[in-house]
């Protein structure tokens, strides 16, 4: 291989290393504004369960929204579980 290949590898490899190392900085403040998020809507239709809800349409439409936020939610949580798993397959590709 010439010279030139591998300072141009050497080059790639830390610009996708600082590349990844402000991803995995920006991950945790994205992650916890939508919690915060989430937890407000939650937090905000739980607040609403507790008027009366007269037609059963209703009660049923809320209960059908606040299962469907809440699962949601456990969905996200264990994808964003598995990123940090994910991240290091590369790791070992490139050592």
């Amino acid at each position: 291989m010439p010279e030139m290949y591998g300072s141009t590898q050497h080059k790639q490899d830390r610009n996708l290393f600082e590349f990844c190392a402000r991803i995995d900085g920006a991950i945790p403040l994205i992650t916890m504004t939508f919690f915060g998020i989430i937890l407000y809507i939650i937090c905000a239709q739980l607040l609403r369960s507790l008027n009366k809800m007269s037609p059963l349409a209703h009660v049923a439409c809320f209960y059908f929204s606040l299962f469907y936020l809440i699962g949601r939610t456990l969905a996200v949580s264990l994808y964003s579980a598995s990123i940090k798993d994910e991240s290091r397959k590369p790791l070992r590709v490139l050592r």
